[in-house]
């Protein structure tokens, strides 16, 4: 079963359901949680850290947080009245705390484009579509993106 949920698709895989009707409507319900289903083409999973947002056109810096990533982009909140559009060129650095990560930096910078521009569930913040420029991806986003992804995986959700 699939569902579309404020633009956001969900499913739920081997599930019973159960017929409910009431004066006003009749409905579907499962005991089942919904799934959120990845829309990009690479995984993206949830990630809370600290970052820096450089536009790379006037080079005026930004205080962000990062919302989620994957191998090909990652998503950043953004105050609202904040001048980056769609279609800037942005360097995101990206604040980790090495001792839980076994970096040797605390500090990895990726180099991208804004896709997409939306509102968030957090007050005063937008949430910006980073694509991430392969040439400008150190091999050690690539290790940040995969520990994360076993973190999601293993239970540790990330509460808003």
């Amino acid at each position: 079963i699939t569902a579309d949920v404020n633009g956001k698709k969900y499913t739920i895989k081997g599930t019973t359901l159960d017929f409910h009707r009431n004066k006003e409507e009749a409905f579907y319900y499962s005991g089942e949680i919904l799934r959120m289903v990845n829309q990009r083409g690479a995984y993206r999973t949830q990630a809370y850290f600290r970052a820096v947002v450089t536009n790379n056109r006037n080079h005026a810096v930004q205080d962000a947080r990062i919302y989620d990533i994957s191998s090909t982009g990652v998503g950043v909140l953004i105050d609202k009245d904040s001048s980056l559009l769609i279609g800037t060129p942005v360097t995101v650095s990206i604040i980790t705390d090495k001792s839980s990560l076994n970096f040797r930096a605390d500090c990895i910078k990726v180099v991208g484009e804004i896709v997409r521009r939306t509102e968030s569930d957090f007050p005063e913040k937008h949430l910006v579509g980073i694509k991430l420029d392969e040439k400008g991806k150190p091999a050690i986003y690539d290790k940040l993106v995969s520990i994360e992804q076993v973190r999601y995986r293993n239970g540790r959700n990330n509460a808003k």
